[in-house]
């Protein structure tokens, strides 16, 4: 694990947690948002951390599925 110090432009990670039931979290496992119909969530918000590369191409992944 590197800690390092946070900056000025990065993805913003874990605000929309993905969840099965919408008790537990905002979006399900499409990115689906649970309480509104027909609006999906395609960026980093729905990942609960970040590893060290950049997340832009499963960002990409998981808009295009």
């Amino acid at each position: 694990m590197w800690n390092l110090p946070s900056y000025p432009a990065s993805h913003n990670m874990g605000t929309n947690r993905m969840a099965a039931k919408a008790s537990e979290g905002v979006v399900d496992g499409w990115g689906r948002a649970h309480d509104v119909p027909n609006l999906f969530v395609s960026d980093g918000s729905t990942f609960p951390s970040s590893s060290a590369a950049n997340p832009t191409l499963t960002i990409v992944a998981l808009a295009i599925r």
